[in-house]
């Protein structure tokens, strides 16, 4: 069946996802309910990640405080990004305003990173903090670098230093880009739903964004995948919403 209004083919439920016109008779007809399958499933890996996050949280205090380093707790950020990775399941079991799963997984995405300073996780930060002070009994690294300079006796001193700081630098550099990246996943995928008008596009930038996931923050691949399945199943309806909206 074609829309009379823009000649596009329609769904199977009688309605236009280009230009929104929906044909009379699916006025008169029950529309076949959806299963809530793929949306159950994304709130119990939500809860599962939420949980998976503080146990490793407090994993990383004890082994913080083992090795003589400060533990921050900062479990409620987890608890915190569990409520914002929440949010989205409602509109995807009332299948209405999916575009603001997309405002979700920013916001998620922006906690996440935070988690990184602000819990336990902090640790590793700390471990360069000591690494840089241990390459030098001073405060300026680089003052007594150049300092050594002067002397051809500290020379292999010198060397060796600038060596240590060079590697914490650069290890910490990586560090810092690491965690940012984690951001890629959920940006990939918030933009295939809020630009992206063909079905085959949205597809591909999922499994773009559960790709990079895996690799970078590994259990919220699973989070993005249900989401992204479910968004799929009603994506005719998301670009209803779009058409709306305009």
């Amino acid at each position: 069946m074609y829309c009379k209004n823009c000649g596009k083919e329609m769904n199977e439920y009688g309605i236009c996802t280009n230009c929104g016109w929906r044909y009379s008779a699916v006025q008169t007809r029950q529309i076949p309910k959806r299963k809530n399958t793929l949306p159950i499933v994304y709130i119990i890996v939500v809860g599962l990640i939420t949980i998976l996050l503080l146990i490793s949280n407090w994993g990383n205090g004890l082994s913080a405080e083992t090795i003589g380093l400060e533990a921050k707790g900062g479990s409620i950020w987890y608890l915190l990004y569990g409520m914002v990775m929440y949010a989205p399941a409602y509109f995807l079991l009332q299948r209405k305003k999916l575009r603001w799963c997309a405002l979700f997984l920013l916001v998620g995405a922006a906690i996440y990173i935070g988690t990184f300073y602000l819990t336990n996780q902090d640790y590793v930060n700390q471990l360069f903090d000591t690494l840089d002070t241990q390459s030098s009994s001073s405060d300026d690294v680089w003052g007594q670098i150049y300092n050594a300079i002067q002397s051809e006796a500290d020379k292999d001193y010198q060397e060796e230093v600038l060596m240590q700081k060079i590697i914490a630098d650069c290890l910490h550099a990586g560090y810092t880009a690491f965690i940012f990246a984690t951001a890629v996943p959920s940006i990939v995928l918030s933009a295939a739903i809020l630009f992206t008008v063909d079905k085959k596009v949205y597809t591909a930038l999922l499994i773009v964004s559960c790709i990079l996931a895996l690799f970078l923050t590994s259990i919220n691949s699973v989070m993005l995948l249900f989401m992204g399945l479910s968004i799929r199943k009603d994506y005719d309806l998301l670009l209803l919403e779009r058409k709306q909206k305009n």
